[in-house]
């Protein structure tokens, strides 16, 4: 059984174990089949306090809208959002980050869970497009690399850090926003 504390400190279990504590990061599911963006955005929001802020209230704010909430299915509302955006979009709803154009590795992926920080991830695929998703836990198991991520497109899951690395195999990790807070 993990060890879990408080303070999300990262902890020594033994036997090469590395443990953070997860973060209570809620799944959240995209409503719109490119609102991955605002999926993770609304975790986000929601983990720091601040659950009432709707999917297509992000889209109207990224798109400039005022109708994304009555017709969320729009091509003008259920649009895939730039990284700059999201940068913006996480800023203007009081987040801090620092974006980066490349894969983190697995110490920083643990020092920011540690922190308390989930890290949002940007994804591109082989066959064109993108997704973001969150890693909300890390584990270092012998050698082994371990996140859980909240895909807003699947659900919730664990996967070898390689795996991330990778986009699931379907392309490559190329996007980080990290010192993620209120």
């Amino acid at each position: 059984m993990p060890i879990r504390v408080s303070t999300k400190t990262v902890i020594p279990i033994g036997n090469g174990i590395l443990r953070v504590a997860a973060l209570n990061v809620p799944m959240i599911m995209q409503e719109q089949s490119n609102w991955c963006w605002a999926a993770c955005a609304d975790m986000l929001l929601y983990y720091y306090g601040n659950p009432g802020v709707t999917q297509c209230q992000l889209a109207n704010w990224a798109f400039g809208q005022t109708a994304c909430c009555q017709i969320p299915s729009s091509t003008i509302c259920n649009q895939p959002l730039p990284d700059a955006r999201i940068s913006q979009l996480l800023t203007a709803y009081g987040l801090r980050s620092s974006y980066s154009t490349r894969a983190e590795g697995f110490g920083t992926l643990v020092l920011e869970i540690g922190a308390g920080r989930p890290v949002e991830v940007g994804l591109a695929w082989r066959s064109g497009g993108g997704h973001v998703v969150l890693v909300v836990d890390a584990i270092g198991l012998s050698g082994r690399q371990v996140v859980r991520v909240n895909d807003p497109a699947v659900g919730s899951g664990g996967m070898n850090y390689s795996d991330l690395q990778t986009a699931y195999g379907q392309g490559v990790w190329d996007a980080t926003w990290v010192g993620i807070q209120r």
